[in-house]
């Protein structure tokens, strides 16, 4: 996800992929992402327009998993396109179906996020 790499998010996610942005985005980008190409236009397009090419990377601190769920607690780093450096805390939980993401549900540092992405 982080280099856009469609092939690999199209064989990871499930046809039935629900994404859910921090609820606290929800008036910039509009609530659950339903669908493999909304999903993959909303993880592919929204850095295209934020970031520097290139610049998006995780840095992975926890991994958990139980049955069929894994939370990924992370630092994300990117080069925001307004200037300075982006690294905001951030902790998804994925739910998966034979081998499949099915739902994710985000949750970032906003406050850093609107900070250094949007500067407000």
């Amino acid at each position: 996800m982080m280099s856009s790499d469609l092939n690999v998010m199209r064989d990871c996610l499930s046809s039935e992929i629900v994404w859910h942005p921090p609820t606290s985005t929800e008036k910039k980008f509009g609530g659950a992402v339903r669908g493999v190409e909304s999903v993959i236009s909303f993880l592919t397009e929204n850095p295209e327009k934020f970031y520097e090419p290139g610049s998006r990377s995780a840095e992975i601190f926890h991994v958990v998993s139980e049955r069929n769920l894994v939370s990924i607690h992370f630092n994300f780093h990117a080069k925001p396109k307004i200037g300075g450096e982006l690294c905001a805390c951030a902790n998804w939980l994925f739910q998966l179906r034979d081998e499949n993401i099915t739902e994710v549900w985000e949750v970032l540092d906003m406050a850093e996020w609107n900070h250094a992405v949007l500067a407000t």
